[in-house]
């Protein structure tokens, strides 16, 4: 009997075969993962060196150049070029596809152990770009101009942003499906400000080293180990961690004859912010930025569709004067993109 006589002498059984194989395929097309980079390894390593105090020409006749000439011969290598910057080396070893990286990467650690860079230089890193590793959304963060609660100084504003995005916004990204990490770029953070006075250091029989050693030591939270009483353990913490500049300013400096001076009658403590390394913008408005990062199996879809959700509807209303936007979703194409809720 041929397979075209057993097809139509059986309809039924023919007729469940194809139901079922469409239920199959219906149900493998739900739990297909989608994701914006296919998964392959890019032959290319880069080797960056950090020449902290050194001018371009410095880095690149000193660190980038003895580099490329070690690196010069290494087997399957097909492009060479570096780029240096005030500080920075980066020397990048191009590939020819299939190559065993692996292997390329070992050769090249070998070859930078024989290689001899000046004593002031920092060590070279071996880095491998991974499109998997980028992040699938940023969400910036800018104040509203009218009706803003948060304060009138700039500077003052990116700092309540900022530890908004660290304290609300970032635990509560982490704590969701398919969320690897989450990074707060841009804004300013808080800081606080010593500045020690000589003349009065001096007028008090007190030294640079002894107020140092003295913050050092008082702003701590120190274990104390457990303490056991029947099926039950209590933590034992020693907490001494200061958190205000008055409590800084407290703070009493041991002097030789064990006499104490308090701090605010050797140095100013004020309330400042660290130098602002990366500026993120939103609308030409000062932000911050917050970068979601997705775990290996996520399907990067519905990660960053459940994202929106909770920052639209299914999370708190952000505090008044806060203008949360989605500045920049990285979830697929554009077209894809546009057809996200």
């Amino acid at each position: 009997m041929s397979i075209f006589q057993l097809v139509v002498s059986r309809p039924v059984a023919v007729w469940m075969i194809a139901i079922a194989a469409a239920v199959f395929g219906f149900v493998s097309y739900q739990r297909l993962p989608l994701d914006l980079m296919p998964d392959l390894a890019y032959p290319s390593i880069t080797v960056r060196t950090e020449a902290e105090g050194y001018a371009p020409e410095e880095v690149e006749g000193q660190v980038s150049r003895p580099v490329e000439e070690a690196l010069a011969t290494t087997e399957g290598l097909v492009e060479l070029e570096s780029r240096s910057r005030a500080g920075l080396s980066d020397v990048v070893l191009e590939f020819a596809w299939g190559s065993d990286m692996d292997r390329a990467a070992q050769d090249v650690r070998e070859r930078l152990q024989t290689t001899f860079l000046p004593d002031d230089v920092g060590r070279p890193l071996i880095l491998r770009y991974d499109p998997t590793l980028d992040p699938i959304l940023r969400i910036s963060l800018a104040t509203d101009p009218q009706g803003s609660s948060l304060p009138d100084d700039d500077d003052l504003a990116l700092v309540a942003l900022r530890e908004l995005a660290e304290r609300q916004l970032k635990r509560e990204l982490e704590a969701m499906d398919g969320v690897a990490a989450v990074q707060v770029r841009g804004g300013l953070e808080r800081e606080v400000l010593v500045q020690a006075r000589q003349d009065w250091l001096a007028a008090r029989g007190v030294t640079m080293q002894q107020l140092i050693t003295t913050l050092g030591a008082e702003n701590v939270n120190i274990p104390g180990g457990a303490i056991r009483d029947g099926d039950q353990e209590f933590m034992v913490r020693t907490l001494n961690e200061v958190r205000s500049v008055d409590e800084i300013e407290q703070l009493e400096v041991r002097r030789p004859d064990g006499t104490g001076v308090p701090v605010s009658e050797l140095a100013v403590v004020t309330e400042s912010h660290r130098d602002r390394e990366v500026e993120s913008r939103l609308g030409g408005q000062p932000a911050v930025t917050l970068e979601v990062y997705k775990t290996a199996d996520a399907n990067i879809v519905r990660v960053a569709r459940d994202i929106k959700a909770r920052l639209g509807t299914d999370r708190p209303p952000p505090p008044p004067g806060l203008d949360p936007a989605v500045a920049a979703a990285m979830a697929g194409p554009p077209a894809l993109v546009d057809q996200l809720p």
